[in-house]
């Protein structure tokens, strides 16, 4: 004989079955929003997926604490659902059953967000490992860059030091104007020609070929003559030669072809030993260089 129902069985039945059903209620709500989230964080570009900012070990280690605690709400729920289908009074109670097939239903679906948010956990897992690789990574480049950085000091101190050992003074000449009388020089064939003799104003024809013109003098180098002032018996004859001239009263122009502005230098410094200042005088690809009277006053050096 079936046994009747009192009004206290009913009630706490109710009860128990409330109790459970927003429990699980409360259970699928947080694994909703958790799946939400999750897809709407796949659902971004992937642009904007790659410029984010990486998972850090503190947000991995929250989304597994979330992941335990949905399990774990999984197993009491498990277990609630065990008590209920102990309490049921007969396979006929339909409200019995049809809260159980509720329940049924929502656990399922609990399952499926577990399994989702499992993969995602695992996806996590191994994106923090690639994250630890990429700071190791980023640790030994700074490293590197420290000691390349280093190195480089090393060699630009090195290049000072040897640019410093290599580094020669050099004096500007000062440029200025004169009263003085000039003594001409022809600077060609790497060899130096006197234009006229010593204290005279007669072209030196052993040395240059002059000619004549309406108040000027047009001279050219004779290849063959000239002194070579690597010469020591020539260099000689130019010392004699400047010799006859006083630093107070003379300077000495030189006109200096393309091919001897090396043979300048060694000349220059003959010059600064006696004491001489001078006037160069560049000359293109010409043989003959007038030379005349002017109504300037000549710069010296």
């Amino acid at each position: 004989m079936r046994k009747k129902k009192t009004i206290g069985d009913t009630s706490s039945l109710d009860l128990f079955l409330d109790t459970i059903c927003n429990t699980f209620g409360g259970i699928v709500f947080l694994a909703i929003l958790l799946s939400v989230l999750v897809q709407m964080r796949s659902k971004e570009p992937e642009v904007d997926r790659q410029n984010s900012t990486p998972v850090t070990p503190d947000q991995y280690r929250e989304i597994s604490l979330t992941l335990n605690n949905l399990s774990s709400a999984r197993s009491r729920l498990s277990s609630s659902i065990a008590q209920l289908q102990s309490l049921q009074g007969s396979p006929e109670d339909s409200r019995v059953q049809e809260e159980l097939q509720i329940v049924d239903v929502r656990k399922k679906a609990l399952e499926v967000v577990l399994e989702q948010q499992t993969s995602v956990t695992q996806q996590l897992s191994k994106q923090l490992e690639e994250n630890s690789t990429i700071v190791e990574e980023l640790r030994t480049l700074k490293e590197q860059l420290i000691e390349s950085q280093a190195a480089l000091e090393q060699k630009e101190a090195a290049l000072d030091e040897a640019l410093a050992d290599n580094m020669e003074v050099l004096k500007l000449p000062s440029v200025q104007t004169t009263l003085k009388a000039n003594v001409i020089f022809l600077l060609r064939y790497g060899k130096l020609y006197p234009v006229y003799q010593a204290q005279s104003e007669t072209p030196f024809a052993t040395h240059v070929k002059a000619s004549l013109g309406a108040g000027s003098l047009s001279v050219s180098a004779r290849p063959n003559a000239g002194w070579e002032l690597s010469n020591l018996l020539q260099r000689q004859e130019t010392v004699d030669y400047l010799s006859a001239y006083s630093p107070s009263q003379n300077f000495v122009s030189i006109a200096v072809w393309p091919d001897s502005f090396v043979s300048f230098s060694e000349l220059k410094l003959l010059l600064l030993d006696m004491g001489l200042e001078y006037q160069l005088e560049p000359v293109g690809h010409i043989d003959e260089v007038v030379i005349g009277k002017s109504t300037e006053l000549p710069t010296i050096q």
